[in-house]
């Protein structure tokens, strides 16, 4: 590997992370980080080493890049950030680790999806809760038009709605407070948070 730039090893550290899981060789992942390889080296779908360990769920690679520094929020062709594919391919533990290290969490894909949004279409209400308290913005848009409430609301996921709309509440009387007003602050909120009461 040492004839290799870390340019040809970031590529090879992506080839390698691209193979199906069994079939991947993490001591030699591993080795091409130690050893220079561009951790922010980008394939031809804009993918970077910590997207495919992430979108694989290959945990001990991911830990490794984000202590050698890789760039969290990169995103591919498709938009799409490592948190996001964590949440997709449901790697709770990838997800949490990636917001422990600061990954923003309000980037939106081609389809407008965020992180939140995909944990709530997943029923995740672990990391739905947790991408909340961090100051997830549950008012984004889908291309649709629909907020994770809304989702949350039409796939009866009535927990993980009650939890964006207890989040909302606290939200508008916070920012209230903060403004020293005596009525709540608008922000925006999802629609017909009523039908929760």
């Amino acid at each position: 590997m040492t004839h290799e730039t870390p340019q040809e090893k970031g590529l090879h550290l992506i080839a390698e992370l691209r193979k199906p899981r069994k079939k991947c060789d993490t001591t030699l992942c591993l080795q091409l980080i130690d050893d220079g390889a561009a951790l922010n080296a980008q394939d031809n779908d804009g993918g970077t080493a910590l997207i495919h360990a992430a979108w694989k769920g290959h945990t001990d690679i991911v830990h490794t890049l984000l202590d050698k520094g890789a760039a969290m929020d990169v995103q591919d062709n498709e938009k799409n950030t490592a948190l996001i594919y964590a949440i997709y391919r449901n790697h709770p533990s990838i997800a949490h680790a990636l917001l422990n290290k600061g990954a923003a969490m309000d980037t939106q894909n081609n389809h407008g999806n965020t992180a939140l949004i995909y944990a709530v279409y997943q029923e995740h209400t672990d990391i739905s809760h947790t991408l909340l308290n961090k100051g997830a913005d549950a008012g984004l848009k889908t291309n649709e038009g629909k907020t994770a409430w809304d989702i949350a609301t039409e796939k009866g996921y009535h927990a993980l709605a009650q939890i964006i709309h207890d989040y909302h509440t606290r939200q508008t009387f916070t920012a209230a407070a903060a403004a020293g007003t005596t009525q709540p602050r608008k922000i925006r909120r999802p629609a017909a948070t009523r039908k929760l009461r």
